[in-house]
């Protein structure tokens, strides 16, 4: 089993477990924290990070240089910069 396989299992998990734990908290009507939701960000934010990019020393997966890496790099910006806006403008 590959790194990237091993790691996407592991941040998959741990992020379900929080998603789990964050599920008991509501059911239980106690409160959600401000690092749950920051831990939950930043598991799954690391877990899609793992599955989408490839190892040059492994050669599996997407090159952050290559083309199709660039253009991921490029709609998933453009996809965030809107998310980002809409949500200011909600705010505001």
């Amino acid at each position: 089993m590959s790194r990237r396989k091993l790691a996407g299992i592991i941040f998959g998990s741990a992020a379900i477990l929080v998603v789990g734990f964050i599920i008991y908290k509501l059911l239980t009507e106690k409160e959600v924290g401000f690092q749950e939701v920051v831990v939950i960000g930043s598991l799954w934010m690391m877990f899609f990070s793992t599955i989408t990019w490839g190892n040059k020393e492994e050669k599996d997966g997407i090159y952050i240089d290559e083309e199709l890496g660039k253009r991921i790099t490029e709609k998933s910006s453009k996809i965030s910069y809107f998310i980002l806006i809409a949500f200011i403008i909600v705010m505001v």
